[in-house]
């Protein structure tokens, strides 16, 4: 049943084979409630399963069908407030003029220069 669900969502979108993902586990998450869609939580067998998800998930979320399909990690409350610091840093040096963006670096948000030309 996981693999099918999988199988939908990256149908024709995803480069990868959903059965690298290491998948084994898909839960819904909140209560039920007419007005809204429940989260999905999906477990992986390892760390590094969870990094090739996240690593495509851009193949899903630009996609036409799936364009209302958010896939994020699950972070902790520190790092979190990491990101969120990293992120309005990453503002102000823009602002500045700066050509920077966040890439990770040995699995840590790090600001780095960006190789797009500032636009």
């Amino acid at each position: 049943m996981v693999n099918s669900i999988i199988n939908e969502l990256t149908n024709g979108v995803s480069n990868v084979d959903v059965t690298s993902y290491g998948i084994f586990k898909v839960v819904r998450v909140c209560k039920s409630t007419p007005d809204h869609i429940r989260a999905l939580k999906v477990v992986t067998s390892s760390v590094s399963k969870v990094k090739v998800v996240l690593k495509d998930k851009s193949n899903i979320e630009n996609s036409e069908r799936f364009s209302t399909v958010r896939i994020d990690g699950d972070f902790t409350e520190i790092q979190r407030k990491q990101l969120k610091d990293l992120r309005s840093d990453l503002n102000r040096r823009k602002e500045n003029g700066e050509n920077v963006t966040i890439k990770y670096v040995c699995g840590s948000p790090t600001i780095v220069e960006s190789r797009k030309p500032n636009t």
